[in-house]
């Protein structure tokens, strides 16, 4: 028998997004001609050297459910934190949710935050071709069960190390019960990966992933 082979593949996905404070001059400074500022804020986050942050832009690909960002927000003369929060990359205006931590009118800021991605299961189909099977085959009025194929490593299920089985109806042993660790088979992957149609991401859905 040949079957067509496929690839499963299950990685994490986590959507690269960006950080930005909002500074302003303290309450008591109010009359200050120094305005409030927004910017971004530079940020690390944590890595796997099974990452990939290649294959489609804005996205970090992991075995890792979440990453960790560490960040590090260095004082400005005569300003404070007023707001510290995730944005959709390229978006300032529309905070995704703030970052934890004491870093409210405090004039800098070191700390760390968590992001979790979505899993994804990729399939690979059009790989190359696999197969093979062999049976067992029972006589009538026999517990002996033969292998069609020879190269397995107990081809007659009466050898010693073939456990006992259940008896079937007829009271025979219902099964060879043979463990055979002989039987490799290599699997080759010609195709690409694919995300599901119906993929949570809708940036993903459909998208080839190379790697």
């Amino acid at each position: 028998m040949v079957k067509k082979s496929f690839s499963i593949l299950n990685i994490i996905a986590v959507l690269v997004t960006s950080m930005a404070v909002l500074l302003s001059v303290p309450a008591e400074k109010a009359d200050a001609a120094t305005p409030t500022i927004k910017e971004k804020v530079n940020f690390t986050y944590s890595e796997s050297s099974n990452d990939d942050k290649t294959s489609v832009p804005d996205f970090i690909f992991s075995p890792n459910s979440s990453k960790s960002a560490s960040i590090n927000i260095s004082a400005k003369s005569g300003k404070v934190i007023k707001s510290l929060a995730w944005y959709t990359k390229g978006d300032t205006t529309s905070p995704i949710r703030s970052v934890p931590g004491a870093w409210l009118d405090k004039p800098s800021f070191s700390g760390s935050d968590i992001t979790f991605g979505t899993i994804a299961t990729l399939k690979a189909s059009g790989g190359s071709p696999y197969g093979g099977v062999y049976y067992w085959n029972r006589s009538s009025g026999t517990d002996e069960w033969k292998s069609s194929y020879e190269e397995v490593r107990f081809p007659s299920s009466n050898n010693s190390a073939c456990p006992p089985a259940p008896k079937d109806k007829w009271g025979y042993k219902a099964y060879p019960n043979c463990t055979d660790d002989r039987l490799q088979l290599t699997l080759t992957k010609d195709g690409k990966y694919t995300f599901p149609s119906d993929f949570s991401i809708a940036a993903l859905k459909k998208k080839i992933y190379c790697r």
